[in-house]
């Protein structure tokens, strides 16, 4: 048998088939996410400032238009798309999908060349099992755009036999995801230091010098304006030669989170679940970090020590900015999809020089990692693994009695009344405990099989191919074992936030075509709506750029002029701009907030015409109110 196993695994045809089959599988889940998940603001923002920008009704960064904080390119590689087919949430999203679809051929290519033909199959299918990061993928924000072009820079930088024009186009390509994200640019300097090492100064200074003009060129054309990127580090810095660019002072944001710890423990560990394999796998990496003598060979070890510093670097740096800020604590789930190739490719990069045996202080640090993992797991994970079991489960688990002595002889007293009285509790508190208390059990108890499995593998392992120390065998089956689990809701499953079922796209092609036949050509829109996807069906109406970002640019004080300059806005000009408007369309959920604007609304000056379908099909929130002045 096992010989029968060995001879179709050396069939390098076979694993190129299961690794398209793979590519196929991907390509299918990102259209059937593509159709079914909610618009999100950003995807709107992308989508409709883009098309905007490339039209050349606005410029980025100038005054008192759109807020542009971003990189140019995020938005109009999305607009030119959609100047070249046709505006509209199904250009966006096709377009997002062929986007993951190469990003994903890449990844295949790279992991076969770097490791096998079977792990580059491996690799292909290591995002089938991670639906959460298909969903971010099949949606147009810049997640999917970012991942392709770093998936291509390393299909031409990684190994020791890279042609200099493939070196070069990696160069430019860096230079271009920085002009996307600037989040991206130590991609650029680490990927210059990283040819440097591997070949030598003069090709790693043409690298440099090709992403260093596309970077360049691309501030050239936005200059000055571009730099007031820069501006808000500049502020944060004290940088005084960027002081003309620094946001308005004095500015209290509308849009404020008071995040507590366990919040942010909750939001580490979410990413950690819906991204398991690369992130597992780094922490594999970490621990079976093979000796340099035992390499594959020295430029895999190169690839390597690159891979990995980027990989850490990367999440430092976003970990830093979700959770150790208090912006969006919750975006390091989707930030990490900007990166999480890196994790996968170092795994095919290093996976067949792995350590077989540990020494003891590396084989007790590593179990309580994945010990502490397996927690962090069960803690953010609550909520989808208390849905596998029915409210009546956990009544009955609290009501199980213990025996207990009194002085009259033995009792039985209800598990819940001694937990509540230990912490001192009610009943829906207790409730609320055991809610908790459950998900770490089950976790603890999935960690202390591992362990028993591991213990039981390392006393009879003598294959010299597999792990032979007990600390090596847990590592490998979690990050195995997490990788099966996968699909599910304990893990990257568990990413359901904008599940919305329906046919998202053709919905908002429905509204758009109401939207278009209401709103004449030049009507002054004031728009309260949660993304503007749905303004790309009406092209030819006038709106007030500041209000898209919704709250995030929404300030409880500040100078008014120097907001709206900026891209920001208070009370004041939307008191202004719905005074000017001829139409004002407000979306259910955001009617509500503020009297005032009922007031206006419902003072006589405006009529109300028939609403539109909602644009999510699974509530009614996003159904939008078009009032027309008289």
């Amino acid at each position: 048998m096992k010989t029968r196993l060995q001879q179709i695994f050396s069939i390098p045809w076979l694993a190129d088939l299961s690794a398209v089959a793979g590519i196929l599988a991907y390509a299918w889940q990102l259209w059937s996410f593509a159709h079914s998940q909610r618009s999100v603001l950003d995807e709107g923002l992308y989508l409709y400032k883009g098309l905007q920008y490339v039209l050349g009704r606005y410029q980025p960064f100038e005054p008192y238009s759109f807020w542009t904080n971003q990189m140019p390119l995020s938005f109009y590689i999305p607009g030119w798309v959609q100047a070249v087919f046709e505006p509209g949430l199904r250009t966006g999203r096709y377009f997002a999908v062929l986007l993951a679809a190469l990003m994903l051929v890449a990844v295949w290519l790279t992991a076969r060349r770097i490791g096998s033909p079977w792990i580059g199959a491996g690799a292909a299918w290591a995002f089938v099992l991670m639906p959460a990061t298909a969903r971010i993928y099949s949606q147009a924000v810049s997640q999917g755009l970012v991942a392709c072009l770093l998936m291509w820079i390393m299909a031409l930088a990684l190994g020791e036999r890279r042609r200099m024009w493939q070196l070069v186009l990696a160069g430019v390509l860096s230079g271009v995801m920085t002009m996307a994200r600037i989040n991206m640019l130590p991609v650029l300097v680490l990927l210059v230091l990283y040819v440097w090492w591997e070949r030598d100064f003069k090709s790693a200074l043409w690298v440099g010098l090709a992403g260093l003009a596309v970077v360049v060129v691309g501030h050239a054309v936005f200059w000055p304006g571009i730099l007031s990127i820069w501006g808000s580090l500049g502020q944060r810095f004290g940088i005084a030669a960027l002081k003309p660019w620094f946001p308005p002072e004095g500015v209290t944001p509308f849009w404020q989170q008071d995040v507590a710890f366990s919040d942010r423990f909750s939001s580490f560990f979410e990413t950690v679940r819906y991204h398991f394999i690369p992130m597992a796998g780094v922490l594999a990496v970490a621990f079976l970090w093979p000796h340099r003598r035992d390499w594959k060979s020295t430029s895999h070890f190169k690839m390597a020590v690159f891979l990995a510093a980027l990989f850490v670097m990367m999440i430092l740096m976003h970990t830093w900015a979700a959770v150790g800020n208090d912006y969006c604590v919750l975006c390091l789930r989707v930030y990490t999809g900007f990166y999480e190739g890196l994790g996968i490719l170092l795994l095919a990069a290093s996976v067949q020089s792995w350590r077989r045996e540990l020494p003891g202080w590396a084989q007790a640090s590593g179990v309580l990692l994945v010990f502490g993992t397996l927690l962090g797991i069960g803690y953010s994970g609550a909520q989808d693994i208390n849905a596998a079991f029915p409210v009546e489960f956990f009544r009955r688990l609290m009501n199980i009695g213990v025996p207990v002595h009194r002085a009259s002889g033995w009792d039985s007293v209800e598990l819940w009344r001694m937990v509540a009285n230990f912490f001192h509790l009610d009943f829906e508190q207790s409730f609320d405990l055991f809610k908790l208390l459950v998900p770490l059990a089950l976790t603890g108890l999935a960690g202390g099989l591992i362990l028993l499995f591991s213990g039981m593998q390392a006393r009879r392992s003598r294959n010299a191919s597999l792990p032979r120390s007990f600390g090596a065998w847990t590592l490998v089956l979690f990050l195995v074992t997490g990788s099966l689990l996968s699909p599910t809701r304990l893990l990257s499953g568990g990413y359901r936030v904008y599940d919305c079922g329906g046919d998202e796209i053709a919905v908002f092609e429905q509204v758009g075509a109401y939207l278009r036949e209401t709103l004449p050509p030049g009507a002054k829109l004031y728009w309260k709506g949660y993304t503007p996807v749905n303004l790309l069906y009406a092209p030819d109406v006038e709106i007030y750029p500041p209000q898209l970002n919704l709250a995030y640019t929404y300030k409880t004080t500040g100078e008014t002029e120097a907001l709206y300059r900026y891209g920001w806005w208070n009370e004041e000009l939307s008191r202004r701009w719905i005074a000017e408007a001829d139409y004002a369309l407000i979306e259910v959920r955001y009617y509500d907030r503020e009297q005032w604007l009922i007031d206006v609304l419902e003072s006589g000056d405006f009529e109300e015409l028939t609403p539109t379908a909602s644009t999510a099909p699974c509530t009614d929130d996003a159904v939008i109110r078009i009032f027309k002045r008289k």
